[in-house]
């Protein structure tokens, strides 16, 4: 997957989980967005998301999320499962 088809994928799944409040717009999130400081997301929701980033790789590791700091971050580690 391109990194904008993961970019994608990743905002599907922010947008599409009612339990995930981000601060800012959806359509303001970029790859340098910040997972805590800019988004407001806890451990509680980050595992939301990794949960669904699970439904379509089943092994993806949920222990990565927690040196994830950016939505870059994310989506370089869902790449690299990828390959």
């Amino acid at each position: 997957m391109s990194e904008t088809k993961t970019f994608d994928f990743l905002i599907k799944i922010i947008s599409s989980n009612e339990d995930l409040e981000p601060l800012i717009p959806i359509s303001d999130i970029a790859l340098e967005t910040r997972i805590q400081e800019d988004l407001g997301f806890d451990s509680l929701a980050t595992m939301a998301i990794v949960y669904e980033i699970q439904e379509t790789y089943e092994d993806f590791d949920e222990t990565v999320m927690a040196a994830c700091q950016t939505i870059s971050h994310v989506v370089d580690k869902i790449k690299e499962h990828e390959s």
